[in-house]
C-alpha cells in the first residue's frame, strides 16, 4: 500500500465517521471539482453563504459579521464523533471562530484566502534569485514550479504565465543549464504578480450570465440578466478544477459521444431568459478549440475594461469542453491556446474578476445562432415554443 492510498483511505474513513454520526450531513459535502451547493443561509433564504464542510473537518462560514459563526459547533460535533470512533484529534490544530488562520497550507486573512504570506515571500525571493542565476539544475526549477503550483491554486488566472518553464523542468540533466530568456521572464512575471495571487471570498456572483460560441471563422457572445439566486445556482454548478486541452484533428474527436447531454430543465430556463447579442464578428481561420476560447476571452476582456464589471464572479456558458476545461484550469499545454489564457488572466487579475465556466450543449447555447449568422430572436422563439409544448 502506498502512502497516497493510505491517505485516501484515511480520508474516506474520516468522512464516513463525520457523516454517519450526523456531525456533517451528506448534503454539506463539497466535491473537489465543483463549487459549494446551495443551502439555507442563517437568514433562511437559499444561498451559498452558510457553513461548508471541506476535507477532514474544516468549516468555512461566510456570514453576516454580527452573526456568530456556526463553524465552532460543527467542529465540536466533528471532534466528538472522531474521538468516539477512536481517532486521535489534536486540540492544537483547532481554529474555532478564527478570522486569520493557516490551515493545511491555506491562509485565511479575513475574507482573503491564498498561500501563506511568509511562504509566498520565500517563493518570490527564490524566483528572483533563480531568474538571474547564470545556470540552474532542471530539478531545482521543477521544485520551484511545484511551489508556485500550490500558490496558484488560489488564483488560477496566473497559471498561464508558465509555459517554457515546464519544458526546461522536464530535462533529465543533472548539470546546471543556462535558463532561456522566456523562462526567466516567466519567473519574474510570477514574482511581480504575487500580490494578486489570492481569492476574495466576498466578491459577489454577478446577475449577468454570458454565453459564447464560435465556428472556425466566426465568433459570437450573448448575455442575459437573471435573478441573483439563479446566477448563484449556476455558479455553484460550474467547473472549477478544469482539464487539460489539446488541439487535435476534428476526425480524431467523438464529440457527440463524449459530450454530456442537454439538461431539459436548464434548456427551458435558458430559453426563458432575456438574451441579447453582445458581439458577432468574423475571425481568421483557426482550430475550433482555439476559436471557442478566443470568443470567451474576447467577451471577458471587453467586460473588464469597465469598472462597473470589476470585483465579480461571472458565470460563462460554453459548448466546447476543451475551452471550458482550459478556462477553468487557467492554462493549456497547447501553444495556440495558452497565449489566449495569458491575456484572459491579465484582465481577470487586474479587474479582480473570477470566471465560472459551465458547459452546455450546443443546441441550447444562445450564442450559437449569431455565431452562424442566424437570428437569436427566432432561435429564442423556437426554444420557447418547444419548451411550452
Amino acid at each position: 500500500m502506498t502512502n497516497h492510498n493510505a491517505a485516501d483511505i484515511a480520508e474516506e474513513v474520516g468522512r464516513a465517521i463525520l457523516c454517519q454520526s450526523g456531525a456533517f450531513p451528506e448534503d454539506d459535502l463539497m466535491p473537489a471539482s465543483r463549487g459549494p451547493k446551495m443551502r439555507a443561509s442563517l437568514r433562511g433564504d437559499p444561498s451559498i453563504i452558510s457553513d461548508l464542510y471541506i476535507d477532514d473537518a474544516g468549516v468555512v462560514a461566510i456570514a453576516d459579521p454580527s452573526v456568530k459563526s456556526p463553524g465552532a459547533q460543527r467542529t465540536m460535533a466533528a471532534t466528538a464523533a472522531l474521538r468516539a470512533a477512536g481517532v486521535e484529534v489534536h486540540d492544537k490544530k483547532g481554529h474555532n471562530d478564527a478570522l486569520d488562520e493557516k490551515v493545511w497550507g491555506c491562509a485565511f486573512y479575513r475574507h482573503i484566502v491564498g498561500a501563506e504570506r511568509e511562504r509566498m515571500a520565500e517563493i518570490v525571493a527564490l524566483s528572483w534569485a533563480m531568474a538571474f542565476a547564470p545556470a540552474v539544475v532542471p530539478a531545482a526549477l521543477a521544485s520551484l514550479i511545484g511551489y508556485w503550483s500550490h500558490a496558484l491554486l488560489f488564483r488560477r488566472a496566473g497559471y498561464a504565465v508558465l509555459q517554457d518553464s515546464y519544458e526546461v523542468a522536464r530535462d533529465a540533466s543533472t548539470v546546471p543549464l543556462p535558463l532561456p530568456l522566456a523562462v526567466r521572464d516567466e519567473l519574474l512575471a510570477l514574482a511581480c504578480l504575487a500580490p494578486l495571487l489570492y481569492s476574495d471570498l466576498r466578491v459577489p456572483v454577478s446577475s449577468t450570465v454570458v454565453a459564447t460560441d464560435a465556428t472556425p471563422t466566426r465568433g459570437a457572445a450573448a448575455s442575459a440578466v437573471v435573478p441573483l439566486l439563479t446566477a448563484r445556482r449556476l455558479f455553484a454548478g460550474a467547473e472549477f478544477r478544469g482539464a487539460d486541452a489539446r488541439l487535435v484533428d476534428r476526425v480524431d474527436l467523438r464529440d457527440v459521444d463524449a459530450a454530456p447531454a442537454a439538461d431539459p430543465a436548464l434548456a427551458a430556463a435558458l430559453a426563458a431568459w432575456p438574451w441579447q447579442v453582445r458581439a458577432a464578428y468574423d475571425m481568421e481561420v483557426d482550430h475550433i478549440n482555439a476559436q471557442e476560447l478566443r470568443a470567451l476571452v474576447g467577451l471577458i476582456t471587453r467586460r473588464c475594461r469597465s469598472s462597473a464589471n470589476f470585483k465579480q464572479r461571472l458565470v460563462a456558458l460554453l459548448d466546447n469542453l476543451a475551452a471550458c476545461g482550459a478556462a477553468a484550469k487557467g492554462r493549456s499545454s497547447a501553444r495556440r491556446m495558452n497565449p489566449l489564457l495569458r491575456r484572459l488572466g491579465a484582465f481577470l487579475l487586474a479587474a479582480d474578476v473570477y470566471t465560472a465556466p459551465r458547459y452546455i450543449a450546443s443546441a441550447v447555447n444562445p450564442a450559437d445562432p449569431p455565431s452562424r449568422r442566424r437570428s437569436l430572436r427566432a432561435w429564442l422563439a423556437r426554444m420557447r415554443a418547444a419548451a411550452g409544448a
